[in-house]
């Protein structure tokens, strides 16, 4: 019952970084309208459950408000890929957006499905056809580019995929980090991040902590909305001398919207470790924007396919 709750959810709906507010509002659109930034801002009212917003960027609706909200019974919050938008050329129509979308549950379960949205020219949505890939998988880099390139115009019913490794407990403790974040519950996610053990290391220097203070930290999200986390391929380098605690890399594509209507796309890693007590967290991060504005499925992609250890990491 609890997958097919999960599914329901999706049919009926036939998304963002580093910085949060203090009260959950839905923004306005003060940037030029694009069909990306309509389908984010859809996106970003469900995951407020700010359901009357997203019913009514609807044009006729299939379903009354009350149906459209039961829907999401059971979804904590929905993280979107959106490809280029397909030029229909029909009259009053924009075009069509291939989809993929993964929704998860409140126990960080996801199930994921791809498609399309149809949207007029002024950027309401008028239709949308959606398949299930998994009800228990996160497709990979090389699947999400495949669903990115279908032809709204000739949806296949499935496409060959090959899914994320997330057995890994890290990738549930980032899931768990930022959905406290996007809560604006900022004492529990700042005690994800690790502190150091007291004493000096073994090398005999003072062990650093990589915190910020957590005024800093809480007010470094005081004019963001939401942030839509995307993570690549964990690479667990485990221990090394010195760093004990060490459990691996984490490169992570971060798309935060503010209250302003901006938008701003990251990409970097997170070190991750772990201590002897079973104690795991975050140890340090690193982060670059690379764009101003709502990146496609392609272009998340692309900015997962980072080097880790090519960047500036402490540890």
């Amino acid at each position: 019952m609890k997958n097919k709750r999960r599914i329901v959810f999706i049919l009926l709906l036939t998304s963002l970084v580093i910085f949060g507010t203090a009260q959950a509002q839905t923004p306005a659109l003060t940037q030029t309208p694009t069909a990306q930034k309509t389908l984010l801002t859809y996106y970003t009212d469900i995951n407020l459950h700010d359901y009357a917003a997203a019913y009514a960027i609807w044009r006729n609706p299939p379903q009354t408000l009350q149906a459209f909200s039961d829907g999401f019974t059971d979804t904590d919050h929905v993280t979107p890929y959106f490809g280029d938008l397909q030029a229909t050329h029909r009259a009053g129509e924009l075009g069509n957006v291939p989809v993929v979308l993964l929704g998860y549950n409140f126990h960080g379960e996801v199930a994921s499905f791809f498609g399309c949205f149809t949207l007029s020219f002024d950027f309401r949505i008028t239709g949308a056809t959606i398949n299930q890939i998994s009800t228990d998988g996160i497709p990979d880099a090389a699947s999400i580019s495949s669903y990115m390139a279908i032809d709204c115009a000739h949806i296949p019913a499935s496409l060959p995929t090959t899914f994320l490794d997330t057995t890994d407990p890290n990738y549930g403790l980032i899931w768990s980090y930022f959905r406290a974040i996007n809560q604006k519950d900022f004492t529990t996610a700042y005690t994800d991040w690790l502190s150091p053990i007291p004493g000096d290391k073994p090398n005999g220097q003072p062990a650093e902590d990589y915190r910020h203070s957590f005024a800093d930290f809480s007010n470094g999200y005081a004019d963001t909305t939401w942030i839509d986390t995307y993570p690549g391929d964990f690479d667990a380098t485990g221990a090394s001398a010195g760093h004990g605690y060490l459990s691996g890399l984490l490169p992570m594509v971060l798309v935060g919207q503010q209250t302003d209507g901006s938008i701003a796309a990251y990409s970097g890693c997170y070190v991750m470790g772990a201590f002897l007590n079973g104690t795991a967290g975050i140890v340090s991060g690193s982060f670059t924007k690379f764009l101003d504005a709502e990146p496609t499925g392609d272009q998340i992609v692309a900015a997962q396919n980072i080097d880790c250890t090519a960047l500036n990491l402490k540890y």
